[in-house]
């Protein structure tokens, strides 16, 4: 079984538990689309008290 059959099959799953469509549609996308967003390191490196 491909990684794309796995991923479809654990939709399907998500998808006969019922739950809230825009969880399943956050969730897909989360798993397909993750966001590459830098880490913001100004509050960390700041000194200044």
């Amino acid at each position: 079984m491909t990684r794309e059959q796995v991923f479809n099959r654990f939709i399907a799953s998500v998808l006969l538990l019922d739950f809230p469509r825009i969880n399943i549609l956050a969730m897909a996308k989360s798993l397909t689309e993750p966001e590459l967003k830098p880490c913001n390191t100004n509050g960390l490196l700041d000194t200044k008290s």
